[in-house]
């Protein structure tokens, strides 16, 4: 998009993720609280009512039993009072001239055919795949694929075990000459399942091999409406080795440079207007080990976005593990969303896009929201009630001895509450706060620590708060405190 919103979002709390890198942030050098004086004043041109100018905030404090040291640092950032209104919204199916002008934004005139399951290879690729085959069997090419350490060692040699038995099967007089193939015609077809509907197709881009399908599926009162796209081949190759070096071809371990992070947002940003699916805000870029090939992690450059309504955006939730129906606040689809992952050099890895929805109703009174020193109470009154064991270490690990927690961002926006007894959904006014934590515990009778941060590579989301008044609640996956 053209950033055309990024003067009305100045008035929200941002999150720094959005700045492809996350911002280490330093503990306070006081323990008394800094506020720096806001100002207030009317704007009748949007929907915010009330702007303030920069907050700088540091406090610190305990939980009530002792055992997390929590730290709120929040520097240079925008807040925080704004009305605005819930809106309701509808999940729908995804149609076949949407799925198929998606495949075209991504993958251009390129030929789509309907997608074979596990294809045997022709004659002619048979040959060319055995010859690679042998090569990697005589040569160090599964070392150098793989790792030369233990856990390369132990993948190169099931992968050559596997390599040599698809040698002995697949031989070329058993191929057949060549396999007849059907255009993509874009149209839903029923799939075994009952109420699934999916499009399911093949195409190469540039030489690379993609699968990209869609699926409408609405079985026992869920709705899956999926549209994704990633790397792959048809073919049943030896321990996925085809996709494993294509990989290898693209991707490193070395982390991507900031130029490379750059070049990524601007075309994920360039997509998103082409794929013409409404207003989106992208509020990721940065780099995550998305492939490990024996000890070897390879990196993409991930990019996401949460959709905005009213030039306000959903505040990104964790995405649901999974769905469920006719419970209390059930999640019956998963949250809308939008992310790309992309090689260094910009080639496309995978695109996955959920959950379209239709307004409905936006038509509801605004909602003054907190205060800063009311959100500031609401938080430190939740976390002193929590403890050292709400925060998760390494599995297999003794009792959590202490946490320490700094929060050091937070945003104003929508989450998404269910509507008892039907399929739409209410966007509501909320904050989501992030931060970072550490952990001591005990393993092996020693005493260990896991800083979340430095494992990730990113702040968690500690937890969601009603932007009204200031309550924590769970519409679905929204936190590591709450969730």
């Amino acid at each position: 998009m053209k950033r055309k919103i990024a003067m009305l979002l100045s008035i929200f709390l941002i999150l720094t993720l959005c700045s492809c890198a996350a911002k280490e942030t330093d503990a306070p050098a006081e323990t008394e609280n800094t506020i720096v004086e806001i100002s207030r004043g009317e704007t009748a041109a949007d929907v915010n009512k009330l702007v303030a100018s920069a907050v700088a905030y540091t406090d610190s404090f305990q939980s009530a039993d002792g055992s997390v040291s929590i730290e709120i640092n929040l520097e240079d950032v925008e807040l925080l009072e704004a009305n605005f209104g819930p809106v309701r919204v509808r999940p729908r199916a995804i149609t076949g001239e949407e799925a198929e002008h998606i495949a075209r934004v991504l993958f251009g005139d390129a030929e789509m055919l309907d997608y074979l399951f596990c294809r045997d290879y022709t004659k002619a690729e048979l040959e060319e795949q055995r010859a690679l085959w042998q090569e990697l069997l005589e040569g160090n090419g599964l070392i150098e694929l793989y790792g030369d350490d233990e856990a390369g060692q132990h993948m190169a040699k099931n992968t050559a075990e596997t390599v040599e038995a698809f040698l002995e099967s697949k031989t070329i007089e058993k191929a057949p000459e060549r396999i007849e193939r059907t255009a993509c015609d874009f149209s839903f077809k029923k799939a075994d399942e009952e109420e699934s509907y999916e499009i399911r197709a093949i195409t190469e881009k540039d030489g690379i091999p993609y699968y990209f399908g869609a699926v409408n599926n609405t079985e026992g009162g869920i709705g899956v409406y999926h549209v994704s796209a990633y790397l792959s081949t048809e073919y049943n190759t030896p321990n996925n080795m085809g996709v494993h070096m294509l990989l290898d071809s693209l991707l490193s371990e070395e982390e991507p440079t900031y130029q490379q992070l750059e070049a990524a947002r601007e075309k994920a940003e360039k997509l998103i207007e082409e794929l013409d699916i409404g207003q989106w805000q992208i509020d990721r870029c940065s780099s995550r080990t998305a492939f490990s090939l024996g000890s070897r992690e390879l990196k993409t450059i991930t990019v996401t976005a949460v959709p905005l309504y009213n030039n306000i955006p959903i505040l990104r939730q964790p995405q649901l593990g999974n769905l469920k129906s006719g419970e209390e606040d059930a999640q019956s689809c998963y949250y809308q969303d939008l992310s790309f992952e992309f090689a260094p050099d910009g080639t496309l890895i995978s695109f996955d896009y959920f959950t379209p929805m239709e307004l409905v109703d936006d038509s509801g009174s605004d909602t003054h929201t907190l205060s800063f020193a009311e959100l500031m109470g609401s938080i430190k009154a939740f976390m002193s009630q929590t403890t050292a064991a709400q925060y998760p270490r390494p599995e297999g690990t003794g009792g959590t001895l202490g946490a320490n927690v700094v929060i050091s961002s937070i945003q104003l926006g929508f989450t998404r509450e269910s509507i008892e007894g039907g399929e739409d959904y209410m966007l509501v006014p909320s904050v989501t706060v992030y931060g970072n934590y550490k952990t001591t515990y005990e393993k092996d009778g020693q005493t260990d620590s896991f800083d979340y941060r430095a494992e990730k590579g990113q702040d968690v989301l500690l937890m969601t708060f009603d932007a009204a008044n200031g309550a924590s609640f769970v519409p679905g996956n929204n936190g590591l405190l709450l969730g």
